[in-house]
């Protein structure tokens, strides 16, 4: 969905494509901080208060450096916020099936924009939601809303069997997940399951490498579409970024996703190394804002280094068979933000303790958007650090406005009764 976006956006603006896509950015970044303002205030904060808050949220470098770059994370997370919007706007009983509608169509362009959101999420997501509510929504309106991600999800699947032969959605069952064990299982013993057939001979080459990498393991592919972005192994701006979308990627794919499983099978124990230190790097914090060309970003990177806690550390894959970063880098430098991990345990822990008290009994607003949120957080890194390897600090930046806007308005509603409480007892 998002290359869909950028090119009619392209297509259809009187301007220059580098123009087209900062305005194309600067709209999400105004109606996020829209958005943002407005969940706010269902916290019960003021006006003047939200706006502080949310401002203070989207300032955060590797928030706002977001807005800067035609990348999807900023716009899946406008996406996510405008789902707990919508959520709102549903518990409230006012036109539900109108806004359960809604929250149909944001969860499915989330789904067909960012691979990791799956559609058994998003149908998961959508029945959650409307069970407490059912009585609101007639039969026809449910199923119409549970049509949406089927057929947009299952349409686009049954594509790529008539188009490919598989049905798959993305990479994520095949390069991803071989990605997410071999390298770190032992380089003899990865050897050794390649010389005794277990594994593919090009497991031992860097994923996502070159196309002309794996061309001499898979027998003569002949690409059959015509189209540049099939048919083509670079991108055509760009000869030395590989088009991971050409066709003769498929088998590799294929490949890739049995190799996986046989590591997965045969080295549990390193699969396990990989996804804690998948979890590490999740609250890995981006060392680009200090290197800015821009004296502002790099201002707001020192300020918000310091309010963030952040201190300087290490992700190691000395021990690795295969080095992930390259052949001679075996570490690699970052900052952790213990700030931002308190306050994602904050959320994750609200939303483990209101799903025991939502078994018992109903949870309303704003108890209800904690849970929505700290389930997203849940998934998003649970799901990120199991299937891959690397990437796990884009998947955290792209609910980062999500959850630091939701836990600090929470903790300064709850801050708030607290001093309100203190002064009515005083009172008396």
């Amino acid at each position: 969905m998002w290359n869909f976006l950028l090119g009619v956006s392209a297509w259809l603006s009187p301007v220059s494509d580098g123009l087209t896509l900062q305005l194309v950015m600067l709209a999400f970044g105004l109606s996020a901080v829209w958005m943002g303002t407005n969940i706010a205030r269902r916290f019960g904060l003021s006006r003047r208060l939200s706006i502080v808050v949310t401002l203070v949220v989207f300032l955060n470098p590797e928030v706002f450096r977001g807005v800067f770059e035609p990348t999807y994370e900023f716009p899946v997370g406008c996406l996510l916020m405008g789902l707990v919007l919508g959520v709102a706007k549903f518990r409230e009983r006012v036109e539900p099936m109108k806004w359960f509608l809604v929250c149909s169509i944001l969860i499915t362009t989330v789904v067909m924009t960012r691979s990791l959101y799956h559609p058994a999420w998003a149908i998961t997501t959508l029945v959650v939601l409307v069970l407490p509510l059912r009585k609101t929504v007639s039969m026809r309106s449910l199923l119409l809303a549970l049509s949406i991600p089927l057929l947009v999800a299952g349409g686009w699947m049954i594509k790529n069997q008539v188009l490919f032969g598989q049905t798959t959605l993305s990479s994520w069952f095949g390069m991803n997940l071989q990605r997410a064990v071999l390298p770190v299982v032992p380089r003899a013993d990865l050897l050794e399951m390649v010389e005794s057939g277990d594994i593919s001979p090009f497991a031992v080459e860097q994923p996502f490498a070159p196309y002309s990498t794996y061309a001499k393991y898979v027998d003569g592919c002949v690409p059959t579409r015509s189209h540049p972005s099939l048919s083509e192994p670079t991108r055509s701006s760009e000869d030395v970024i590989p088009n991971f979308n050409f066709e003769c990627y498929l088998p590799v794919y294929e490949e890739a996703l049995d190799n996986a499983l046989t590591a997965i099978r045969k080295h549990p124990s390193d699969w396990i190394e990989g996804r804690i230190w998948s979890l590490r790097a999740t609250m890995a914090i981006s060392t680009a804002p200090q290197f800015s060309e821009s004296a502002i970003m790099r201002g707001l990177n020192d300020g918000y280094s310091v309010l963030g806690l952040n201190v300087t550390g290490a992700l190691s894959t000395s021990s690795w068979g295969t080095q992930l970063y390259g052949p001679n880098t075996t570490s690699i430098r970052i900052q952790f933000g213990y700030s931002y991990a308190a306050l994602y345990i904050f959320v994750l822990g609200v939303g483990g303790a209101l799903m025991k008290k939502k078994i018992r009994s109903r949870v309303g607003e704003p108890a209800a958007l904690v849970l929505l949120v700290s389930s997203i957080a849940w998934y998003t890194i649970v799901v990120g650090a199991f299937g891959e390897l690397g990437e796990q600090a884009r998947f955290r930046t792209t609910i980062d406005p999500l959850v630091i806007l939701v836990s600090v308005s929470l903790l300064v509603r709850m801050v708030a009764g607290r001093n309100h409480s203190h002064a009515t007892s005083v009172a008396r």
